[in-house]
């Protein structure tokens, strides 16, 4: 996000003008022209609804500011973002985690075969669990998830990744209520996460 309003530029090239739109957490948009990214300022989380109006009436205006038109969107894998329900056609849905390491690699500009770490709360994984601490192999546009942490049972509330008491009682067990859920399997999800 420091490089707003500048380009930056990636050694893949788009084939039609691409909407880029993050998670809904922190979110920021880019467009993917050529060989150049242009991102959007920070603006905040998506689920105030000023901020999401501001969002999407923002990425509008990028758009008309530097000619932009979204001819292909790609969005988060997770099914219940706001950014990823913002646009009906949605051509591409990319994991969270993935998404990190693939941006590094564009920004340096590395080519063969990359291990990248990524070490980031919470994402929809592909397997359907929260994902949080994966390694990844990227060669050539292949993706493989080689390690992970193994899978907690953890509570099913985006409230377990603010508040680190909940989600300690998750790890280690301790509160009655939450340790009743996860043993009933009641509101749980398997998470990778690293906290």
């Amino acid at each position: 996000r420091g490089y707003v309003p500048l380009a930056i530029e990636i050694d893949r090239t788009a084939d039609v003008d691409t909407l880029c739109l993050g998670g809904d957490l922190k979110s920021a948009f880019a467009f993917h022209r050529g060989k150049y990214v242009f991102l959007s300022q920070h603006f905040g989380d998506l689920d105030n609804k000023n901020i999401y109006d501001c969002f999407k009436s923002n990425i509008k205006r990028f758009a008309a500011l530097h000619g932009f038109s979204e001819k292909k969107i790609a969005a988060d894998l997770h099914p219940g973002y706001y950014s990823s329900n913002m646009f009906e056609n949605v051509g591409v849905r990319i994991q969270h985690h993935k998404a990190h390491i693939a941006s590094v690699i564009a920004e340096h500009r590395l080519k063969g075969k990359v291990i990248g770490f990524a070490f980031d709360g919470t994402g929809y994984g592909d397997d359907g669990a929260i994902w949080g601490s994966e390694v990844f192999i990227f060669d050539e546009g292949k993706v493989h998830r080689a390690e992970h942490l193994d899978y907690v049972k953890m509570l099913a509330s985006d409230e377990v990744s603010k508040n680190a008491d909940l989600a300690l009682s998750c790890y280690l067990g301790g509160n009655e209520l939450v340790d009743k859920a996860i043993k009933n399997n009641i509101n749980i999800v398997l998470s990778s996460s690293m906290g």
